[in-house]
């Protein structure tokens, strides 16, 4: 059976992104074996240069890079990426599965 791993940079502090977190987890848990894995975020000081966010950036990546599979499909997230309907998304889901 095919997993979803969701690797996550840091813990959700808002509650509503905690609900739906959960909510997701719960539902898509149904349907096929899912589990979110956190890796600590790395402390930037306000008003970091390029090259300190750059060296962040980085290191988070690096802790990221330890759970990916070589012959897994990755998919990243970003907020200043484009955004996907939910049904979109599902579709996508499903193709790579």
């Amino acid at each position: 059976m095919r997993e979803i791993e969701i690797i996550a940079v840091g813990k959700l502090k808002e509650e509503y992104l905690r609900n739906g977190e959960n909510y997701f987890q719960k539902e898509l848990s149904k349907k096929i074996a899912f589990r979110i894995i956190t890796v600590a975020d790395e402390k930037t000081k306000d008003g970091a240069g390029f090259k300190e966010v750059d060296r962040v950036k980085n290191k988070e990546g690096e802790k990221i890079l330890n759970y990916i599979d070589s012959k897994a499909m990755v998919m990243a997230m970003d907020l200043g990426g484009r955004e996907m309907k939910s049904s979109a998304f599902r579709e996508l889901i499903h193709e790579a599965l």
